[in-house]
């Protein structure tokens, strides 16, 4: 198994992320990115050509949005509302 080289210090501070770059720093899955573009619900996005990049600071906007302190939080039942149903799956 080869290990990941370390992350630059150019890459960590480059304002634009790609899809995979974003979807780490998330903590969910490319197809999980792909999917919230689809049907809304995830951080703004930049169509240039045929990439997709993040802007960092909406994405780290977006999830400062999404913090909860509690399952009785507002923004938890906001962010279940949001969720696609498992069984509606694609």
């Amino acid at each position: 198994m080869s290990a990941r080289p370390p992350t630059s210090p150019a890459r960590i501070l480059r304002p634009y992320l790609r899809g995979g770059e974003a979807a780490e720093l998330i903590g969910v899955s490319i197809r999980t990115l792909e999917k919230y573009r689809s049907i809304g619900g995830g951080p703004p996005f930049l169509k240039v050509g045929s990439r997709v990049l993040y802007l960092r600071e909406d994405v780290e906007a977006w999830l400062q949005h999404h913090r909860c302190r509690n399952t009785s939080d507002d923004n938890y039942a906001a962010a279940l509302r949001e969720m696609p149903s498992r069984r509606n799956r694609s």
